[in-house]
């Protein structure tokens, strides 16, 4: 009977420091998690989500001409533009941390890397008022506009990053291409990162 009580003993006092060892990790985990959260709170993502709201549309089916769906979104747009308390409006292929990321190979003009050299960047398209309904900074150039149209020669936003590619040249009227030279797009902005 003797025997017995010293093994409990130390069977408790094994449960107890097990207890007390996991007790500090969690307390370890949590606080790094907290820490963790606050740094991400005080991240700049890049666009303004304050008073910010986006929806995911599909074209409707039976509009198969690009012109008849460029109407479609005009007119959904100019009807959203009007409802109170909108300040901007515009679409985009994907918000940023919402969706998958698509990617392509750019060539800037001039640089003559065989395609697979080539860097790989994210891109989508977007709407005129997109930049500014998302609370996206422009710190070069401008935005897309209504009066272009898809006949226009076409046009490219870049990102903050994106400037690297042109070793410290304004790219503001440069060309870049997304399908090794076939195609070329005038950048006309630079916006800052997401």
């Amino acid at each position: 009977l003797a025997a017995g009580k010293p093994a409990g003993n130390r069977v408790r006092t094994l449960l107890v420091v097990a207890e007390v060892a996991l007790a500090v990790v969690i307390t370890v985990q949590a606080g790094l998690l907290f820490r963790s959260f606050s740094a991400l709170l005080d991240t700049d993502p890049g666009f303004t989500a304050d008073h910010l709201l986006t929806l995911q549309m599909t074209t409707p089916d039976h509009l198969k001409a690009l012109d008849a769906r460029r109407a479609f979104y005009e007119a959904w747009f100019t009807r959203v533009a009007a409802l109170p308390g909108v300040s901007a409006v515009g679409g985009t292929t994907r918000i940023p941390l919402g969706s998958s990321h698509v990617t392509t190979s750019v060539r800037v003009e001039g640089n003559t890397a065989p395609a697979a050299a080539l860097p790989e960047v994210e891109f989508r398209r977007g709407s005129p008022g997109y930049f500014r309904a998302m609370g996206m900074p422009m710190r070069r150039g401008r935005g897309f506009l209504p009066s272009e149209l898809p006949s226009d020669p076409p046009v490219v936003v870049i990102n903050q990053s994106m400037v690297r590619f042109w070793d410290g040249k304004d790219p503001i009227g440069s060309r870049l291409s997304t399908d090794n030279g076939r195609t070329w797009s005038t950048v006309i902005g630079v916006a800052g990162d997401v």
